[in-house]
């Protein structure tokens, strides 16, 4: 892997690098690929997004079916093609009978020499899940009592990983609003095992590295609501974990774009160091497993 120096526009999310810090070097068009495929290992048919960069004066370009968009198996030689939506081209679904599986190898590449990009490839092992225990949930304060109005509770969680080498996790916590809708909670502090942890500035959640947690392999975690809610009166009275077991190239990611948005990084006024797992281009590939876990508020 290897990191470029580039400026990116915004709006397609800050797109991507590779593994060392050199200048960046585009293909005729000026322009390079940007790949984001962050796959849940559950959903069936999943999407992926594929752009183009571009910048204040470089215009995106517009993809077309020329793009051949591949995915192997374990190396097999039945490779599975994604086709792009028609109503958005820049959005490309995977045939049904993809089959994702915990352990497998899949290798995804992008040949849009058509078009004048080069080819570009990236790997990936989906994750075997791992597992997490909550261990104990206190009220610290009811948005309806307290004096800013916000409802906190402390938690504690321990992370284990289901063979035999430690994981990477990213850990969202959230709870069913009567109506049913998912309200994340914020972290407002984490008080245990800070190094092993990062707080995300650009989605919900904290990263987990397990393989820097001490041996009790707990996480203290202070939680908000951010919004006067009134836990007694709630439907489901619960505290939800979403956990996601990641990989390397996840983790990694996900900090160089967190770090970005929490530096203010403009494309357009300064250059951006973004992680990426492609040979060219820009982007992340990545398949993930999720588990959900939950303990009562009481």
């Amino acid at each position: 892997m290897r990191y470029n120096l580039f400026i990116l526009s915004f709006a397609v999310l800050l797109a991507t690098s590779c593994t060392q810090v050199v200048d960046p070097v585009f293909e005729q068009s000026g322009q390079d690929l940007f790949i984001k495929a962050q796959i849940e290992s559950y959903t069936f048919r999943p999407e992926i997004q594929l752009n183009t960069t571009f910048t204040n004066t470089l215009d995106e370009v517009t993809l077309s079916s020329k793009v051949n968009t591949i995915v192997y198996v374990n190396d097999d030689d039945d490779p599975k093609d994604f086709r792009p939506l028609p109503e958005n081209k820049s959005v490309w679904i995977a045939p049904a009978e993809l089959e994702i599986a915990e352990g497998n190898d899949y290798r995804l590449l992008i040949d849009a020499s058509e078009l004048g990009f080069k080819a570009t490839e990236a790997s990936t092992r989906v994750p075997f899940s791992g597992n997490l225990g909550v261990k104990s949930l206190n009220i610290i304060s009811n948005g309806q009592t307290s004096t800013d109005g916000m409802t906190r509770l402390e938690t504690k969680v321990t992370l284990n990983s289901s063979t035999e080498l430690p994981e990477y996790y990213h850990l969202i916590p959230f709870i069913r609003n009567n109506d049913g809708t998912r309200l994340n909670l914020i972290i407002e502090r984490i008080s245990s095992n800070l190094n092993a942890t990062i707080d995300l500035e650009h989605r919900h959640g904290i990263l987990i590295d397990e393989s820097v947690l001490d041996d009790t392999k707990e996480v203290s975690i202070l939680l908000n609501t951010s919004d006067d809610i009134d836990i007694e009166s709630l439907d489901f009275p619960f505290i939800y974990f979403d956990l996601k077991t990641t990989t390397k190239d996840y983790y990694l990611y996900n900090i160089s774009i967190s770090d970005q948005v929490k530096a203010n990084a403009s494309p357009f006024n300064k250059e951006t160091l973004t992680y990426s797992n492609f040979s060219s281009g820009y982007g992340i590939f990545t398949i993930y497993t999720s588990k959900l876990d939950s303990i009562i508020i009481e």
